[in-house]
């Protein structure tokens, strides 16, 4: 087994390593061996009777330290090169641009080209323009380094100029591997989407050709502008002048590159894809420019001095350029959402062929859509996320974050990209599946996605009709699985009117799964709105202490004496004097985050979750007004004083009766100062053995809810449901309204106002909808009535009346039906 004590590479997660080799070549006893695995990835193994220790491949990997070019003033441009090498190009024609001014001045130019039989890429070296060609053009192909960077660096160490193309991650560990700035070495990475491990090209190509097509390939390109214009394609010349033309939407190979099934995980959360740069010069398509000409045009990043010199020196006959200043990260690669299961492509890659490959892992199934409230600045907020997401992932589904900016309106136009502690941290670490917030990403994600889960925090606490039913899916189709894991309405009591109760439970039915985070909520649901739920854990319980340490690994705090750690949520003006009087009775130094006192900034943007977890875990002693703060002291250990000093206890609360807390908890900051008894010693053991007991139980619920079919009885005699879904409408309230027909009919019947006796008639809005109208005999006054879920609801109508009703109609055209007949 692993010493996971062993400072070598193994400490790298693999989910980082981009399998450059660095470590294997550098290694001084020539104890690491790169293998190939059956997903086609490379990783190192380490001899350890071998290995000695030395650390060299943990400070030659480039995934475990940086080399961002950030002392210079980084300057963008527009570059279009002559027609003539441009068509030759994938984009605007950078590349040959630099390439061609190293090899007039002797020089050598390292990049990818296709290997000798085409059945993988690889970089290789070159002193003249003739060979120019086998470097051009892009290739969806992971490129092997092989022994690539000893010949580099003794070419370099000659005083031979050379230019190195490669992705930013391959730059990045040339960088590393040679460990010093050469003055004759210029390094351009790449805006690169993903690479694709060459055991998914060469299973295409065996797939799509037999052994001799294969042996008479000519060219391979998948960006021929004579064919695709300034687009992606796979285009396939052979010998005997029979050609092979497919465009990105019928050739599977590109539809997987393009939906990111087949990339290796490290380029989904690749810590390249920004503004900050390792290259000298950065180069890409320049998408979404103005005046395109569709023979392509190159985004260029300056990113250094040395780079700004060999741009000035650039021959500027062969190109046009202009500096652009609006460029957004988006333009950089952004987000990539994934909506497939890449488990279930790399698990049966040896089973299927690709066309099947892609149409089974793209079944939505296998798509947990997960809507909360991380993307802010709560670090715990963030972490129920990421505990939530990863839990359903170890369950083998492929879980996808719905970003919503903490409001929840449809057409909010605000980005993922947002500087919040909890955008950073999603972006990072996990799946997300939307840039903006917008009703048609929405529309996407419910397509896409057949199972929703909403949960945790205080998604259910009323703030507005909007946000609050973006919590209970009114998005999301009725036929689909709803389930919510450890909600919270954040009080013991649901703050909506009678309106918002009535919805609330509309939507609530629909969930096939119920489970929430607080006893008074389990309360709540049974007593307003006839719902059995399941008290269940917040899910940063669900994950292992050890879990937590990769986040934790990541931190830019290391700190080596022992302190108190203080997190303040809400602040308090006399907080630091408080905190100096239970630092003399501890003896220990104070290490605080959060509000320091009430006109505090909130959170210190500079102190990020991962800091925070660090500060958590690696304390003496734990003093917060937080109870996710609580809870990773909990998780970690660590004794702890909370302070319930907010208004929302209900999650205090229900904390301190699960685990019987009462000895370590104060109603204000002040009362740490008088209580001795707080700073004693816990026992853990009932503690963490109460923990592990409810830890199963929440588990067990959450597996079974993913599993479970879809319960239909909702909709068993609803009809509507079946129209609906075929003319992709979704309605609210009228399918419950609509299912109530007869009965209602019969109610109303018998039914007096005002000593008269009223007659009814239905109101036929179209095919599937009834109103009931109801009429006085004697003072012809109009009412109408209606049951909804036991609800008796009446109106005496008029006019006014008559237009707030017809605002319950979702539909359109229904409302204005409804308005017009009952009129």
């Amino acid at each position: 087994m692993k010493n996971k004590n062993r400072n070598n590479i193994n400490i790298l997660n693999k989910k980082e390593c981009t399998g450059c080799s660095v470590c294997a070549q550098v290694c001084p006893h020539g104890c690491i061996k790169m293998i190939e695995t059956k997903e086609g990835f490379h990783y190192p193994v380490v001899d350890e009777k071998l290995c000695t220790d030395c650390s060299l491949c943990v400070k030659k990997c480039h995934a475990l330290n940086d080399n961002f070019k950030t002392d210079f003033d980084q300057e963008f441009y527009d570059v279009r090169a002559n027609d003539e090498i441009r068509m030759k190009s994938s984009s605007g024609g950078m590349f040959t641009l630099i390439a061609d001014y190293v090899l007039e001045k002797g020089g050598y130019v390292c990049g990818a080209s296709w290997r000798e039989g085409w059945l993988g890429v690889e970089h290789i070296i070159i002193d003249d323009k003739k060979d120019l060609d086998k470097l051009r053009g892009s290739k969806y192909v992971e490129s092997s380094l092989g022994n690539i960077f000893p010949k580099i660096k003794k070419l370099l160490n000659e005083n031979k100029l050379l230019l190195f193309s490669g992705t930013p991650c391959q730059v990045s560990a040339l960088n590393h591997f040679l460990g010093k700035d050469y003055e004759n070495l210029i390094t351009v990475d790449l805006l690169c989407n993903s690479v694709v491990p060459q055991k998914v090209w060469r299973k295409y190509l065996k797939e799509t050709f037999s052994d001799n097509d294969i042996k008479d390939i000519e060219y391979i390109a998948f960006r021929d502008k004579n064919k695709f214009g300034w687009g992606r394609g796979l285009y396939i010349k052979f010998n005997n002048s029979k050609e092979y033309i497919k465009t990105k939407y019928e050739c599977v190979y590109n539809i997987l590159f393009s939906e990111h099934i087949s990339a290796k995980y490290e380029c989904l959360k690749c810590k390249y894809r920004k503004f900050e740069r390792v290259g000298d010069i950065t180069i890409g398509d320049y998408w979404g420019v103005e005046d395109n000409d569709d023979k392509g045009v190159s985004l260029v990043l300056v990113n250094g001095v040395k780079g700004k010199f060999i741009f000035d020196k650039l021959n500027k006959s062969n190109f046009k350029y202009k500096r652009v200043y609006n460029v957004s990260n988006g333009g950089l690669g952004g987000n990539i959402p994934i909506f497939a299961s890449r488990k279930y492509f790399f698990d049966n890659l040896d089973k299927e062929n690709l066309e099947t490959l892609y149409n089974n892992s793209n079944n939505p199934k296998h798509n947990v859509a997960i809507a909360n409230m991380c993307f802010q600045d709560n670090y715990g907020g963030a972490l129920t996320y990421y505990a939530l997401y990863k839990i359903i992932e170890d369950f083998g589904y492929n879980p996808l974050l719905i970003y919503d900016n903490n409001i929840g309106y449809v057409g909010n136009n605000n980005s993922v990209y947002d500087n919040a502690n909890g955008n950073r941290f999603a972006l990072k670490y996990m799946n997300v599946a939307n840039e903006y917030f917008s009703k048609e990403e929405l529309e996407k994600i419910n397509k896409k996605c057949d199972t929703f889960i909403v949960g945790s925090d205080q998604v259910w606490r009323f703030g507005g009709l909007n946000r609050l039913f973006y919590f209970l899916f009114n998005f999301v189709d009725g036929f689909k699985k709803k389930i919510s894991y450890s909600p919270s309405f954040g009080i013991p009591y649901f703050e909506g009117g009678l309106k918002e109760k009535i919805l609330f439970k509309y939507y609530l039915k629909q969930f096939d799964n119920v489970s929430v985070r607080e006893d008074d909520g389990v309360k709540i649901l049974k007593e307003d709105f006839d719902v059995d739920a399941t008290h269940v854990l917040d899910p940063v319980f669900l994950l292992e202490s050890g879990d937590y340490d990769y986040l934790i690994s990541k931190s830019n705090l290391n700190l080596n004496y022992k302190y108190i750690g203080v997190y303040s949520r809400r602040g308090n003006e006399k907080l630091s004097e408080y905190l100096e009087i239970a630092s003399k009775k501890l003896g220990l130094p104070i290490l605080k985050t959060g509000k320091i006192d009430i006109f505090g900034e909130e959170y210190d943007k500079s102190f990020s979750i991962e800091d925070w977890l660090y500060m958590i875990k690696n304390c003496d002693f734990f003093i917060s007004d937080s109870f996710h703060g609580t809870c990773f002291a909990m998780i970690f250990n660590k004794p702890f004083i909370l302070v319930i000093n907010n208004g929302v206890i209900s999650k205090y609360k229900s904390l301190i009766r699960m685990f019987n807390l009462q000895s370590r908890t104060v109603d204000n900051f002040e009362d740490i100062t008088n209580n001795e008894h707080l700073y004693f010693e816990m026992d853990w053991t009932e503690i963490n053995k109460k923990l592990a007991i409810e830890k199963e139980k929440s588990l067990k619920w959450l597996k079974y809810a993913l599993e479970k079919s879809k319960n239909n009885l909702y909709y068993q005699n609803d009809i509507i449901n079946y129209l609906i879904e075929e003319n992709k409408e979704k309605d609210n309230i009228i399918k419950d309204l609509y299912n109530k027909n007869l009965e209602l009919k019969n109610k109303v019947d018998n039914l007096y106002f005002d000593n008269n006796t009223v007659r009814t008639e239905i109101i036929k809005i179209n095919e599937n909808i009834n109103w009931i109208k109801l009429f006085g005999v004697y003072n012809t006054k109009e009412y109408l009535i209606f049951y909804f879920f036991g609800i008796k609801i009446s109106f005496r109508m008029n006019e006014e009346r008559i237009n707030k009703l017809a605002w319950w109609i979702p539909i359109r055209k229904w409302r204005d039906g409804f308005r017009t007949k009952f009129k």
